[in-house]
């Protein structure tokens, strides 16, 4: 009984582990193939003119520090200093967000 048992889900587990699904879709597009556009109308053709070469140059890297833009959002509390109805102030001890470039 016991070998039985082992040996069907030794099957099982085989039949399981290399189940494969493929699908293959054939669209025929020439009226030799069964489509509609005559015979020869298809022509696979190299890229002319060819892709440009890229000229790659050094350059000097652009950086500097974070700059800040908009009002403060996602406070967490209401403790704020300054002008709250305007585009300067900000929430002390706090962990307000504000968007940089």
């Amino acid at each position: 009984m016991k070998t039985t048992i082992i040996i069907a889900l030794t099957a099982l587990t085989a039949l399981t582990s290399t189940a494969q699904a493929g699908y293959r879709i054939v669209i025929p597009l020439e009226q030799s193939n069964g489509g509609s556009l005559p015979n020869g109308s298809i022509n696979i053709t190299p890229r002319t003119p060819s892709l440009p070469v890229e000229n790659w140059q050094p350059a000097e890297p652009v950086y500097g520090n974070w700059i800040n833009y908009g009002v403060y959002f996602g406070c967490d509390n209401e403790k704020w200093t300054g002008n709250k109805s305007g585009d300067r102030y900000r929430a002390i001890n706090s962990t307000c967000k504000i968007n940089q470039t």
